[in-house]
C-alpha cells in the first residue's frame, strides 16, 4: 500500500512536473514575443519621432528662410529710401538661402499687383510720443514670402506688413549727433525741439531772463563714463552760470528752472556745474527725456561727398547726385575765359559745370561762360596772394596794403602794366587797377577775379568762389532756362551744389562758396525753394530769402519777409559762415518783388573782402566768453535750414573735452548752438534775425579743427598749414574767431512742421515699424 502509494504519488509528481515546464517554455516564448513587439513598437517611434523630429527641423529651417526674404525686401525698401527714392520692384524676386529657393514680393495695400505706386499718408506723432508734434510721412508695404526645397516641397510662408516712416530732420530747431552745448551770452529764447544723440550742456551768461527753452528735450546720452545726459554748465569747464529755464507746456509763460546749483534755484552767481538727476528731469512731465533711441540720420559724406574726393563706399553724396546744377572752381588746371582762338583774357581756373560723374558738361559749361562774359563780375573768385608776401594778417598788420590789396602779389596780378597784355584785343578800353576794385562793364578784360578773404578763425586765405544769385537766375530765365529748369520738381524743389576742386580737396584745405544778392531767393510767386550744398566751407552774405523785410514786430517774432517772399530753403555744407549786409553793397539788402527783373546790374555789387584784412586787430586767443572784435556788422536776415559740421569740445590729452578749461578761460569750448554759424564781424548792437533749423551731423572735414583733434583721419593742408600758428587754442577753433556776436533773434521755422513746407532734399530719419506678422509651416 505504502509502496504502492508512494509509487503512485512519484508518478503524478513526474507528470505535474513534465507539464508546468511546456507551459513555462510557452511563457517565456510569448513573452519574448511582447517584448521583442514592444522593442519593434519603440522602435518604430523612435525612427518615427527621428523623422518627426528632421521634419521640423526643415520647416524651422524653410521658415528662417523664409523671413529672411521678408528681411531683404524690408532692406530694399529703407536703402531705397535713403537714397531719397522709393522701392520701384513690386514683382517677385529670388533668392538662394539654406538651399531653398526663397520668392518674396513687394506690394502695396490695395495697389496694382506689380506697382509700387503709392501715395503716401501724413502722420503726427501723438501726445506722449517722445517726439510729439513731429510730422512724418509714411508708406505701408506688404511682403510675402515663400520658401521651397531642393524638392520642389514648399516649407513654409511668412508674410508682414509694415510702415516706412519718414522724419525730416528739420522739424528740429537743433538736433546734434553728438553732444549739444549752448551758452549764449545775451538773453535767448530757443522754441523747438531740440534733439541730442549725446549729452547736453545747458547754461547761460545772463541773469536778467536767462535762457528760456520752450520746444521738447530729447535726449540719447553718450555713455560715457563720468557724464550724465543732461548737464547744468559749461562742458569744457567745471563751471556754470546764469538762468536757464525750460517750459511746461511749450509756451513762455509756464515755465521750471533749471536750478543753477540744486532742483529750483534761482540764483545766479558763477558756481561748478552739475550733472541733472532723473528724478528732477522727471519734474518736467515728459518735455525733457533721456534715454531715448538713437536718430539715425546721414552722415557729411553721405551727403555731399564728391567723385574727387575719397566717398564711403565709392558712392558720390545725394545732393551731389540729385543737383540739378553743379558748378565748380577747378584749380588743377588753368585757362583763359575766351579759349579762342583767339584766346581773350588771363589764365584764370575754370568755373565749370560738371555731371554727376564728375566729368564737364560742355554744352551747360559754355553756357555759364556765356553768363560770366555778359554779366561780367556775377560769377567770380576771391584769389590767394602770393605766399612769399605778408598774406598773413595774424602776423602782419599791413596785410592789406601789402597783399591783399597789391595788384602785383597775386598771379597773374592785377591792373598796368603786366595785365595790359592779356587785355589787348577783348575790346576793352582799361583794365582795373587794382585787386579790390569793382568789375565794371568797361574794365572787366574777362578777369573774374577779385582780391583775397583771410579767415582769422582758420588763419589762412581763402580760395572762394563767388556767385550772384539773382543774377545767374535772372540770366537763366532770359536764356531758355540753359542752366537749370526752375519748375523742375524731382527733388521738390531747385538742388544747387557749388565747389572748389582742388590738391587739398579730401583734408583740411582753405577753399570756400560764397552765395550773395539772395534775398530774393526765387523769381516767381510759385517757385518752388532751393537747396545748396558745398563739400567745402559756405559764406552766406548779405540778406538771404527775405525779398521783403519787416522787422516792425520787434525782437520777439520772426522777421516777415511778403507775399511769398522766403521760399522752404536749405544750406547744406562742411561749415556754415555767416556775413552781414556790411559785407556787400546795400543793394542786395534792398526790398524786391516777385515776378519781375531785379537785379542791380553790372558793376554796382562785389563782396566787399578788404573788411577781413582791415579792422581790429587780432588781440589774442579770447579769455572769460569774449572774442577779438573784427570788421563792424550790419543787421542782417536769414531764412533757411542748416545742416553742416560743428566742432566739439576738445583738449590735448582729453577727446571728451569735459573739464578742459578753468573757469573763466573757455580756449577748449567749441563754442555752442549759438555759434553754429561762424561769425567774422563785430556786430555789436545789431540784429541777426533766423528762421530755420541747426542740425549738426559731426565734425567737420576740412577745417584745421578735425586736423588737429584727428576726430577723423585728416590730412593737414599742404599750402597753409594747421600748424602754423602755436597759439591756444588752435587754428580752427571758436576761440581762435574774430568776432563779437550779434543781438541773436532766432526763431524755429514753423512752415517746416509740415512735410509740404520742407526745403528740398531734407535729410531725414526712416524707421520701418511692423503692423502685423504671419507665419505658415506647410
Amino acid at each position: 500500500m505504502s509502496q504502492s502509494a508512494h509509487g503512485g504519488s512519484g508518478a503524478v509528481l513526474a507528470r505535474f512536473g513534465r507539464g508546468e515546464s511546456g507551459s513555462a517554455l510557452i511563457m517565456v516564448l510569448l513573452i519574448i514575443l511582447v517584448l521583442v513587439s514592444v522593442a519593434g513598437i519603440m522602435t518604430l517611434g523612435i525612427n518615427r519621432n527621428t523623422e518627426l523630429g528632421a521634419g521640423f527641423q526643415k520647416n524651422v529651417a524653410g521658415l528662417h528662410a523664409a523671413e529672411s526674404g521678408l528681411n531683404v525686401g524690408a532692406a530694399q525698401v529703407l536703402t531705397a529710401m535713403q537714397n531719397y527714392g522709393l522701392p520701384t520692384n513690386c514683382n517677385a524676386q529670388t533668392l538662394v538661402m539654406s538651399g531653398r529657393i526663397v520668392t518674396y514680393t513687394l506690394s502695396v495695400p490695395g495697389g496694382t499687383a506689380g506697382s509700387c505706386a503709392e501715395t503716401p499718408t501724413l502722420l503726427t506723432m501723438p501726445a506722449g510720443d517722445p517726439f510729439e508734434g513731429l510730422q512724418a510721412e509714411v508708406y505701408t508695404y506688404n511682403l510675402a514670402s515663400t520658401a521651397v526645397n531642393l524638392q520642389g516641397y514648399t516649407e513654409a510662408n511668412a508674410s508682414m506688413q509694415f510702415q516706412a516712416r519718414y522724419i525730416p530732420l528739420f522739424q528740429f530747431l537743433a538736433f546734434y549727433m553728438n553732444d549739444l552745448e549752448t551758452s549764449p551770452a545775451p538773453p535767448a529764447i530757443y522754441n523747438g525741439r531740440m534733439h541730442t544723440n549725446g549729452d547736453m550742456y545747458l547754461n547761460t551768461e545772463d541773469c536778467s531772463s536767462g535762457l528760456h527753452i520752450l520746444g521738447q528735450i530729447t535726449i540719447v546720452g553718450s555713455g560715457n563714463a563720468g557724464t550724465a545726459p543732461l548737464n547744468r554748465g559749461w562742458k569744457d569747464s567745471n563751471s556754470a552760470g546764469g538762468q536757464v529755464w525750460i517750459s511746461l507746456d511749450g509756451t513762455n509763460t509756464n515755465v521750471q528752472i533749471l536750478g543753477l546749483t540744486a532742483p529750483g534755484d534761482t540764483s545766479c552767481s558763477w558756481t561748478t556745474s552739475r550733472q541733472v538727476a532723473q528724478s528732477e528731469i522727471n519734474t518736467w512731465r515728459g518735455r525733457v527725456r533721456t534715454g531715448v533711441k538713437t536718430i539715425n540720420r546721414p552722415g557729411e559724406s553721405a551727403l555731399i561727398c564728391t567723385p574727387w574726393t575719397t566717398c564711403p563706399g565709392g558712392t558720390t553724396g545725394t545732393y551731389w547726385q540729385r543737383a540739378d546744377l553743379r558748378i565748380v572752381l577747378d584749380t588743377t588746371t588753368t585757362a583763359p575765359l575766351v579759349v579762342g582762338p583767339p584766346a581773350k583774357g588771363p589764365s584764370l581756373y575754370p568755373v565749370e559745370v560738371l555731371n554727376a560723374d564728375g566729368t564737364i558738361d560742355a554744352t551747360r559749361t559754355n553756357s555759364l561762360k556765356a553768363f560770366m562774359i555778359n554779366s561780367p563780375g556775377a560769377i567770380t573768385y576771391s584769389d590767394l596772394p602770393k605766399t612769399t608776401g605778408n598774406w598773413d594778417c595774424a602776423t602782419n598788420s599791413t596785410c592789406e596794403s601789402t597783399a591783399y590789396n597789391s595788384s602785383t602779389q597775386y598771379s597773374p596780378s592785377f591792373g598796368p602794366p603786366l595785365t595790359q597784355l592779356y587785355c589787348i584785343g577783348t575790346g576793352y578800353l582799361s583794365v582795373r587797377t587794382g585787386p579790390r576794385q569793382t568789375i565794371q562793364g568797361n574794365n572787366y578784360c574777362y578777369d573774374y577775379r577779385y582780391g583775397g578773404f583771410y579767415n582769422w578763425r582758420e588763419m589762412k586765405p581763402i580760395l572762394m568762389l563767388n556767385i550772384d544769385w539773382m543774377a545767374l537766375e535772372e540770366w537763366n530765365k532770359a536764356n531758355s532756362n540753359a542752366l537749370f529748369d526752375p519748375a523742375g520738381t524731382a527733388n521738390n524743389g531747385l538742388v544747387i551744389f557749388l565747389s572748389v576742386r582742388g590738391a587739398n580737396s579730401n583734408g583740411a584745405n582753405n577753399y570756400g562758396v560764397r552765395v550773395y544778392d539772395a534775398a530774393r531767393l526765387r523769381y516767381g510767386n510759385t517757385d518752388l525753394g532751393v537747396a545748396f550744398a558745398s563739400d567745402q566751407a559756405f559764406y552766406l552774405t548779405g540778406t538771404f530769402n527775405c525779398s521783403s523785410p519787416n522787422v516792425s514786430g520787434g525782437s520777439s517774432v520772426p522777421a516777415t519777409c511778403g507775399s511769398n517772399g522766403q521760399k522752404p530753403a536749405s544750406v547744406t555744407a562742411d561749415t556754415v559762415n555767416v556775413l552781414s549786409c556790411g559785407w556787400i553793397q546795400s543793394q542786395a539788402c534792398a526790398v524786391f518783388s516777385q515776378g519781375s527783373n531785379q537785379w542791380v546790374g553790372v558793376g554796382v555789387l562785389r563782396p566787399i573782402d578788404e573788411r577781413s584784412s582791415t579792422g581790429a586787430a587780432y588781440s589774442g586767443p579770447m579769455t572769460g566768453g569774449q572774442p577779438a572784435s573784427g570788421p563792424s556788422g550790419y543787421a542782417d536776415i536769414v531764412n533757411a535750414a542748416f545742416l553742416a559740421g560743428v566742432d566739439k569740445a576738445w583738449c590735448t590729452g582729453n577727446s571728451s573735452g569735459v573739464n578742459c578749461d578753468t573757469f573763466p578761460n573757455v580756449f577748449w569750448y567749441d563754442g555752442g548752438l549759438e555759434n553754429y554759424p561762424r561769425f567774422h564781424e563785430d556786430w555789436t548792437g545789431q540784429n541777426f534775425y533766423y528762421q530755420g533749423s541747426f542740425v549738426g551731423i559731426g565734425a567737420p572735414l576740412h577745417t584745421c579743427y578735425p586736423y588737429i583733434t584727428q576726430w577723423t583721419s585728416t590730412a593737414d593742408d599742404a599750402a597753409y598749414s594747421c600748424a602754423a600758428h602755436a597759439t591756444t587754442p588752435p587754428q580752427g577753433f571758436w576761440g581762435s574767431a574774430r568776432y563779437v556776436a550779434p543781438n541773436r533773434n532766432w526763431f524755429y521755422d514753423v512752415s517746416f512742421n509740415t512735410v509740404p513746407g520742407l526745403p528740398p532734399l531734407t535729410p531725414r530719419s526712416i524707421s520701418l515699424k511692423e503692423v502685423y506678422f504671419t507665419e505658415l509651416f506647410q
